[in-house]
């Protein structure tokens, strides 16, 4: 991401981005670079980078956000070996883990009146998947998410979105849950990404799993917190695929 209008504040220690899309919060990453000043007569020492993707961090307008990490010292931008590679993988890689894929999802709790009475919906947009596992067919493959709503009083619903086809699905479809009387941080939701085969959804034609809510993997707990402290706020981030 590359953003024009950066204004400084030294009393609060903020910098402000102007012209920020919707994409820039997806798909972009933040490098934050460590200088020694050295005086007049001497160039300033680089100590290191930090670099966030954006596209992890659950970002809701109006929630600030903390992160703490590593410097690094290589000569890479901090995303991959160059800037092409950062565009194109929305979460970093982690060594020894299995890659099966990513799914572009957002989370939005929506207050609705009808006759003087109130509800609440859970909507979860499915967008897209990216880097999903190579098939043996030489047809495009076709994938389906389903939708696994619990709920603390022990009730739970399942949903599915329609079949989309290709290397890197688009659904762009919205799933919605009634989680009235229901308290939303106490709810969770278990994400099944499916390749269909001829005899239906095959167990072995499981791609990958996700879990959103309390005590679930890190980015979950992060993205369901985000949705716990907003209201009618669509909010979006990436999440990797497990196997289980």
């Amino acid at each position: 991401m590359e953003a024009s209008g950066i204004r400084w504040d030294p009393e609060k220690g903020v910098f402000k981005f102007a012209d920020v899309t919707t994409d820039d919060l997806l798909n972009g990453h933040l490098t934050i670079t460590i200088y020694l000043v050295r005086g007049r007569w001497k160039s300033d020492k680089k100590i290191g980078f930090f670099t966030l993707r954006l596209g992890e961090m659950a970002l809701a307008d109006g929630i600030p956000q903390s992160r703490t990490g590593f410097l690094s010292h290589d000569k890479t931008d901090g995303v991959g070996k160059n800037k092409k590679d950062a565009q194109t993988e929305p979460c970093r890689r982690i060594t020894g883990v299995p890659e099966l894929g990513q799914l572009l999802i957002s989370l939005r709790r929506e207050q609705q009146s009808t006759a003087g009475t109130s509800s609440f919906r859970l909507k979860i947009l499915i967008h897209r998947a990216h880097g999903l596992p190579s098939t043996k067919t030489v047809f495009e493959p076709e994938y389906i998410v389903m939708v696994n709503a619990s709920y603390p009083d022990g009730g739970s619903e399942i949903k599915e979105t329609k079949p989309a086809r290709g290397k890197a699905p688009e659904w762009n479809q919205t799933i919605e849950f009634d989680v009235t009387d229901r308290p939303i941080v106490s709810c969770w939701l278990h994400l099944v990404l499916i390749r269909k085969t001829k005899k239906g959804h095959s167990p072995n034609a499981t791609v990958g799993h996700l879990t959103l809510g309390a005590n679930s993997t890190p980015d979950g707990e992060r993205h369901w917190q985000a949705l716990v402290n907003t209201h009618d706020v669509e909010i979006p981030q990436w999440h990797r695929l497990t196997s289980r």
